[in-house]
């Protein structure tokens, strides 16, 4: 059976092999021609030599447009739903926003896992949040600022090694999980130091571990000792207080002073025989004394003993 074509383009349509055919009437029944196959098996719009569009409008805005010849489908207004697997199989690299295998315009929601098996790319500005802004991770331009309350590095009891770089080759700090058998920071390496700086609640109190200088500096502040606490010297070469004579010392919280001029040495030529007379020996006492007097004003400038 078939009937004769009709419209602008004259579709005729015939059965053929349990399949309704409708072709162009002017290309025939050709793989030109050919527009819509309704078979038992298969339905076939168009073919290879033959684009047809699929345009479906609501009564509304919603509209569905598949453009064979652009290779397009375009829904406008319209939501879908599928609750099988969606594969793309474009291998294109997204290289912006707005090229891709997939490009989308909003946002996208995730109920389940994500998993990248490539690199991932965010905008300048962009920002990782976890549980609306509990912990958040912002970019601006050479720069990545995390805030939340509490940061955690590995797991207790398993630990993870942490590492951070300079700018200069074998130059860093690191945490060692196995360091000292139960982990150990350590900063820089050797014959590679850096500088490490703590600072205190008060402005220009710090103490800072001057790599360059191999020193520990103290700026204001102090060194307080426990109870029962006591400093342990080194027994083969000792340890010295002060390293020059301009250096400033002192205790018990007097004024810091330098190294105190010598003392005129107290005098030996003094012989107690029949000629040292009284007078001799009243003047070998001042001058011992006069002395005397002079290391107990050098203790109280010290305050190794207080003055009065």
């Amino acid at each position: 059976m078939a009937t004769q074509g009709v419209g602008t383009y004259k579709l005729n349509s015939f059965w053929e092999s349990g399949r309704l055919i409708y072709y162009e009437k002017a290309y025939g029944h050709t793989t030109t021609g050919d527009v819509f196959i309704l078979g038992h098996d298969y339905v076939q719009v168009g073919d290879t030599a033959n684009d047809v569009d699929f345009q479906w409008y609501g009564t509304t805005t919603g509209t569905f447009v598949l453009d064979a010849a652009a290779h397009t489908l375009a829904m406008t207004g319209m939501a879908a739903s599928i609750d099988g697997i969606f594969t793309i199989s474009n291998a294109t690299e997204a290289t912006s926003t707005t090229a891709g295998a997939l490009v989308v315009t909003g946002g996208i929601a995730f109920a389940k896992d994500m998993y990248v098996g490539d690199d991932v790319f965010l905008t300048s500005a962009a920002k990782l949040d976890w549980a609306a802004g509990n912990a958040l991770l912002t970019h601006s331009t050479g720069l990545l600022t995390f805030s939340a309350s509490n940061v955690a590095f590995g797991v207790d009891a398993t630990g993870i090694d942490v590492t951070f770089f300079g700018d200069t080759a074998a130059y860093k700090a690191w945490f060692d999980q196995n360091g000292d058998t139960n982990g150990a920071w350590y900063f820089g390496a050797d014959d590679y130091g850096i500088d490490v700086g703590f600072y205190g609640v008060t402005a220009s109190n710090s103490m800072t571990w001057d790599a360059s200088a191999n020193a520990l500096v103290f700026v204001a502040g102090g060194i307080t000792l426990g109870v029962a606490t006591n400093i342990v010297l080194d027994t083969t070469t000792g340890t010295k207080i002060g390293t020059a004579a301009n250096q400033k010392l002192a205790f018990f919280n007097a004024t810091p002073v330098i190294q105190e001029a010598h003392i005129t040495d107290a005098s030996v030529a003094h012989a107690l025989n029949a000629t040292f007379s009284d007078t001799e020996a009243e003047a070998a006492l001042n001058a011992l004394g006069t002395i005397i007097n002079s290391i107990l004003a050098d203790l109280a400038v010290y305050g190794l003993q207080a003055a009065t």
